[in-house]
């Protein structure tokens, strides 16, 4: 079985998860797990649907990704799809408190949290034996003074070397 996450966000309006829902269905996928979420500050409507194509289908990301732009378009939909079985690169940025972290890399080595984690980055240096534990390279970036730019700049690198 092929399973992919389809992530949303539109101006909110009626229709959306039934057009979503009705695209899937003539395409005989079946929809695994879904979550929406509509912001009434900013008006806009964010859904994530996790489906699976029938077997046997010769469906694509590409084509997925082009027959659902008719979808998106009347409701100004900006999406990504992605193969749910490509695990996302994901870095940790951590500050002094690290019982998140803690949580976060546990979850990570059990298969909790069906993830790659390249690397941790923190301000604070006292992390760096709780990243060695897992084997995660860490990067001490402290901010002190007017550095604050050059650090989050450091930052766009490392997320840049990590990118697949």
């Amino acid at each position: 079985m092929r399973d992919y996450i389809l992530t949303i966000s539109c101006p909110d309006t009626t229709g959306i998860v039934f057009n979503v829902s009705r695209f899937l269905f003539d395409l005989q996928c079946n929809i695994l797990d879904s979550a929406q979420f509509g912001d009434e500050s900013t008006r806009l409507f964010f859904l994530r649907v996790h489906f699976a194509v029938p077997a046997g289908s010769n469906l694509t990301v590409a084509q997925l990704q082009a027959d659902f732009a008719a979808v998106a378009e009347p409701f100004h939909m900006q999406f990504k799809l992605h193969d749910a079985c490509q695990k996302p690169q994901v870095l940790l940025l951590v500050s002094r408190l690290g019982h998140c972290l803690n949580d976060l890399l546990f979850r990570w080595k059990s298969g909790q949290l069906p993830c790659n984690i390249p690397a941790i980055v923190s301000n604070h240096p006292n992390h760096a034996p709780l990243a060695a534990s897992y084997g995660v390279p860490f990067h001490h970036l402290p901010v002190h003074g007017g550095n604050r730019t050059a650090q989050e700049e450091q930052i766009r690198e490392i997320v840049q070397k990590h990118q697949h």
